[in-house]
């Protein structure tokens, strides 16, 4: 660890894969130290009649435990997790945002497509 440097981290909610990703934030800037993707296909099975099948909600739950739990082992109280087109337009979205916090007490932050986008051109 470089000294002075605090670790921070980002979850990315996506329609088909969720990834972590942990830096360093020092005064030469960010080091990218931890990046890992867990496929949960939230559309699958569902997503043509707007919603997130059950199995899907079981898979995103268990890759953001996955992710709490290296959260709490590194450390790591700042953090921002964001949610894209899958649970920002799903009807039983607003349900699965509350399973989600009652389950890992993740508060995930929807995103609008703009800014989904914006974020996609930055890389």
């Amino acid at each position: 660890m470089i000294k002075g440097a605090k670790e921070i981290a980002v979850i990315d909610c996506g329609t088909n894969t969720f990834n972590l990703l942990i830096a360093l934030d020092h005064q030469q800037g960010w080091k990218s130290v931890v990046r890992r993707k867990k496929v949960v296909k939230l559309g699958a099975g569902g997503i043509k009649a707007g919603i997130i099948a059950p199995e899907r909600i079981k898979k995103a739950i268990e890759a953001l435990r996955d992710y709490r739990q290296t959260l709490d082992e590194r450390g790591i109280t700042t953090y921002r997790i964001t949610g894209t087109a899958a649970l920002r337009d799903a009807r039983n979205g607003p349900e699965v945002l509350s399973q989600i916090r009652k389950e890992t007490a993740f508060r995930i932050e929807l995103i609008n497509g703009d800014r989904e986008a914006e974020l996609i051109r930055k890389g």
